[in-house]
């Protein structure tokens, strides 16, 4: 494998300075899977203070962990010591780390076999847990006990099934029933750590991976109730990759399967931005904005920005038909808001409307408009305006 210019020049520096070095991980993975790294982490026998005295400028990020982030050519690499973790009391961080001088110690601590590689400056890989081999086979697999790694950080569980959609991998046998009985300490990972994997992995190429989570019971601590259908997410993977849209099949599918209660109480449990969860809930709590009213009035109703979260719900519900319609709506670039008007509030005031009429005015004719989209003109509406229309 050929490393990055920014990757060489660390991994060299520690070298020549006589200290082990290697890129590490996700990057050495995306390489063997054909893709250019995004981010680029580097292992080494150094110290951290022995780091920084051979990158003067760097930054110590995370010293008490071994880390610190070196300003390569073009880039931030973060370099680590090789360490062993100590117990994971919380089921999420190591109470300790110890630093060793072994980077077979310092890849047996990591969770998934294709992220345990590590790659020399020359392009020799070291791989002693057959992460090359699990990629090429397309699986998923822990390094060690399943059962140890996930009980040592509960968020790697829900990586392994953010991997699984992300790159179409199967789940190894015991790494899923490792998952099953170790679920319930998933109550221990923070709800926005939680909401990240589960937005990365809805917007990825098979969001139908998520639905197995919610089988084993990821997603307990975030439900109101688990009784109804098996949760069905296949129609994801036909609706664009946008999170709006994703997350909105998503609450549509875990309310008709007796889940959640609405979609605003399932997105405040994972701590989502406030606009999504306000989004979400327009779009389907209590009573789905788009049920009995028409495609425009529907968008006007959430926004254009999220009205693509009603889209979604339309497509989990059955209604695909209307789903496509609506995205084609959105693309088509109609009035959908006041604020799109041909004319602001400023036009309407200078034609003699002063106070809450203008806004009554603004309101009726953003009416008007939805049911007929050509006549967002400003001379049209002026016309309106003048005729007493609105």
């Amino acid at each position: 494998m050929k490393l990055a210019p920014c990757a060489v020049y660390v991994t060299g520096a520690l070298n020549d300075a006589g200290f082990e070095a290697y890129a590490v991980g996700g990057c050495c993975r995306d390489m063997l899977l054909g893709r250019e790294p995004q981010d680029w982490d580097v292992c080494t026998s150094a110290l951290p203070e022995e780091v920084m005295r051979v990158f003067p400028d760097s930054i110590p990020t995370g010293i008490k962990h071994g880390t610190v982030t070196v300003r390569a050519p073009g880039a931030l690499v973060e370099v680590t010591t090789f360490r062993v973790d100590g117990g994971y009391r919380d089921h999420r961080r190591p109470d300790e780390v110890r630093f060793t001088d072994s980077l077979r110690e310092d890849l047996a601590r990591r969770d998934f076999t294709m992220n345990a590689i590590a790659c020399a400056s020359d392009g020799v890989m070291v791989d002693p847990f057959g992460g090359e081999a699990d990629i090429a086979a397309k699986i998923i697999r822990c390094v060690g006990d399943a059962r140890v790694r996930f009980s040592e950080d509960a968020l790697r569980m829900f990586r392994a099934v953010r991997f699984s959609a992300q790159l179409g991998f199967e789940l190894d046998g015991g790494l899923l029933d490792a998952m099953r009985s170790l679920a319930p300490t998933a109550r221990f990972v923070a709800p926005e750590r939680v909401f990240a994997e589960t937005r990365k992995a809805l917007t990825s190429r098979r969001p139908e991976h998520l639905a197995l989570a919610f089988e084993v019971g990821l997603y307990d601590a975030f439900l109101t109730g688990r009784e109804g259908k098996k949760l069905d997410l296949s129609a994801l993977a036909s609706l664009p990759e946008g999170e709006d849209v994703r997350f909105g099949a998503l609450c549509a599918a875990l309310m008709d399967a007796g889940m959640t209660a609405g979609a605003g109480d399932f997105m405040r449990a994972l701590r989502a931005p406030g606009e999504l969860i306000r989004a979400c809930a327009a779009a389907l709590d209590p009573q789905p904005a788009w049920q009995g009213r028409t495609l425009a009035e529907t968008a006007a109703a959430v926004g254009r920005k999220f009205a693509m979260c009603a889209a979604g719900a339309m497509e989990a519900a059955g209604l695909g038909g209307s789903c496509v319609k609506m995205r084609d709506l959105l693309d088509s670039g109609v009035c959908l808001d006041i604020g799109e008007l041909a004319l602001t509030g400023g036009d309407i005031k200078a034609l003699g409307l002063t106070g809450e009429a203008i806004g009554e005015c603004q309101r009726a004719l953003l009416h008007h408009v939805l049911a007929n989209p050509s006549d967002n003109t400003a001379e049209k509406l002026t016309e309106m305006i003048k005729k007493a229309a609105c």
